[in-house]
């Protein structure tokens, strides 16, 4: 195999993103061992989508504490998606903890097919 076809990533059936998509406008390429903004220690990738990659992290601000990370692509056609995304995010963490918000999803979900294919209710 020539070493031009280890960075083959035409392939839609990929495991990774490809190291192509590591331009200016894709991928921002972020290492193991890395601080970003000077808190979090990037561990290892936990995966990768059309618009990000996500990163397990440890908060050096936060004694035992692991996030994930998601670094979106940086072309200015993925910033309303990130807009959106952070708009949902928001509305999670705001009603996390109001049993009532849970209800109402416990009732919108009733009788839809969950992410297993199982029929809930």
């Amino acid at each position: 195999m020539a070493a031009h076809d280890l960075y083959d990533d035409s392939n839609d059936d990929s495991e990774d993103e490809g190291i192509k998509e590591y331009q200016v406008g894709g991928y921002h390429p972020v290492h193991l061992g890395e601080v970003l903004i000077q808190r979090y220690v990037i561990i290892q990738k936990l995966g990768w989508g059309q618009f990000s990659t996500v990163w397990l992290a440890k908060d050096m601000k936060h004694e035992n504490t692991y996030v994930a990370l998601k670094v979106q692509k940086s072309a200015p056609s993925y910033k309303v998606a990130a807009y959106d995304e952070v708009e949902i995010l928001d509305v999670i963490a705001k009603n996390i903890q109001n049993p009532e918000w849970h209800k109402s999803l416990d009732e919108y979900h009733k009788g839809k097919e969950d992410t297993c294919g199982k029929l809930n209710g």
